[in-house]
């Protein structure tokens, strides 16, 4: 497994290599219990009440930022309810206080703790367009700690994620290799417990012209709920020296949160992503000479396909009231897609005509949403494409061609087959030749009819049927009128 060089948008305000910059109590240098660098600080937080320690800000404007620190505690156990952790945020307008544990799960250990400053504080003033001046970690106890040491704090910062590149076709980078770099590094963008990943910012595979092989098989890699920019969770894949090798495994978001799959850089060198699970993304792109095949896309917002190869995959459970999955382009053929209880399936933006091949579909509100301010022509093709409800909001029209045909069978020359829908006839022959009758229709949704076969010399048989979005073939017995008359 090849090491991946790893660059961080992040920026330091206290490497807590030593105590400069910390006020609030006495502290002690810590080289072996760290996160990062030479040391983390330590101290002994006794007040029955309000413990804090401060550290100091040159004025940064933190409104738009994610500011991130390790924090450790043995006294826990002494918190507060909801307030009992807090991070405290001075700025020219006044204190903004971020709950960061309500709900007293903290039992111990480094806790990498997030906190947007574009969110809405818990109490006090948001940051807002205000330049910071101080951050303050807060313990809030219900009873006195004994004098030892009993909290550590280490590498405060502020930024959004890493960028990884390196590895060979032989030798690629893994997830797991980037989260042993980032371990050694401390930046806590991405962590691995017991094999799991959690990411704290966004992740970006391949810089560029930068040779970067990248591989994923069966990765479980979950963005953990914490206090981020809605935005923020990503997997960027850039870069014409990049290739990306996905099979199997799970990427979904913890609790409220969301991601993008971004692979719409052109340039990118490849794509494949196979039998990945993927839950909770806001919005997936991709693009020309990727492959996406067998893969299962649950609860997401779109999916733009781009021109890449589309197939064989599910997507259910989609919110988005647009449609599930973007066509934007004639251009573009998605097959053998199961679609499964979305607002609406699948949105067509642009006129022109569609093939929608194997397209199955159950539970939604339409099939089709046409955004377009025209014509769209959906030509449904594949034995089980059942293509045909549509809704138009873009003020367009849309056409389904859905040609399906109904083949009676095992037929003497000369009855006749009648084909009735209520009191109308669809189809009718008078003289059958051949053995056989073909219905051909435009399948526009399951219709129930009455099929009668029979006359000239054979007794007349009468059945109820449903045409479906299916080729069939449907055979009768007929027997021999014994009072016909040749």
């Amino acid at each position: 497994m090849a090491t991946p060089t790893l660059t961080a948008n992040l920026t330091t305000i206290n490497d807590c290599d030593s105590s400069t910059g910390l006020s609030g109590d006495t502290f002690v240098a810590e080289p072996d219990d760290k996160k990062q660098g030479a040391n983390s600080q330590t101290w002994a937080a006794t007040a029955n009440g309000r413990n804090a320690v401060s550290v100091s800000v040159a004025t940064l404007a933190l409104g738009t930022e994610h500011i991130r620190l390790w924090f450790k505690s043995t006294i826990s156990g002494y918190y507060a309810t909801t307030t009992g952790l807090q991070l405290d945020v001075v700025h020219g307008g006044g204190t903004a206080t971020w709950n960061l544990d309500p709900t007293n799960s903290y039992g111990g250990g480094w806790l990498n703790i997030v906190v947007y400053g574009g969110s809405t504080p818990d109490s006090g003033v948001a940051i807002g367009g205000n330049t910071v001046t101080s951050i303050l970690i807060v313990q809030n106890t219900t009873a006195k700690p004994r004098n030892s040491i009993n909290s550590w704090l280490d590498y405060v910062r502020y930024g959004d994620g890493i960028i990884a590149t390196g590895g060979t076709s032989g030798d690629p980078i893994t997830l797991s290799g980037i989260a042993t770099a980032d371990k050694a590094s401390g930046f806590g963008i991405l962590e691995e417990i017991q094999g799991n990943k959690f990411a704290f910012g966004s992740l970006q595979i391949g810089n560029g012209a930068t040779a970067t092989y990248f591989k994923d098989v069966g990765d479980v890699a979950t963005f953990a709920d914490v206090n981020v920019s809605p935005t923020l969770y990503k997997f960027i894949y850039v870069g014409s020296g990049c290739d990306i090798d996905i099979a199997g495994g799970i990427y979904n978001a913890a609790g409220s949160q969301t991601f993008t799959i971004d692979a719409s850089d052109v340039a990118l060198a490849s794509l494949t992503m196979t039998g990945k699970q993927i839950a909770r993304a806001d919005n997936s792109t991709f693009e020309s000479g990727q492959v996406i095949t067998g893969n299962v896309f649950d609860g997401c917002l779109q999916i733009d396909p781009g021109l890449s190869t589309f197939n064989s995959n599910t997507i259910s459970n989609s919110t988005d009231a647009d449609g599930a999955l973007l066509i934007d382009n004639v251009l573009h053929v998605v097959t053998d897609i199961i679609f499964q209880d979305n607002v609406n399936d699948v949105e067509i933006s642009v006129v022109g005509t569609y093939t929608a091949n194997n397209w199955n579909h159950g539970g939604s509100s339409f099939d089709v949403n046409n955004s377009s301010i025209g014509l769209v022509t959906i030509n449904v093709t594949g034995a089980t494409g059942d293509t045909s409800s549509y809704t138009n909001t873009g003020g367009g029209t849309t056409a389904v061609v859905n040609s399906k045909q109904l083949t009676i069978t095992n037929l003497p020359d000369g009855v006749e087959v009648r084909i009735r829908q209520g009191s109308y006839t669809i189809s009718s022959v008078q003289n059958v030749t051949g053995g056989q009758h073909i219905y051909a229709y435009n399948y526009v949704g399951d219709t129930k009819v009455k099929i009668t076969v029979g006359g000239s010399g054979w007794v007349r048989q009468s059945i109820d049927y449903v045409i479906s979005s299916t080729d069939k073939e449907l055979l009768f017995n007929l027997e021999p009128d014994p009072s016909y008359m040749s």
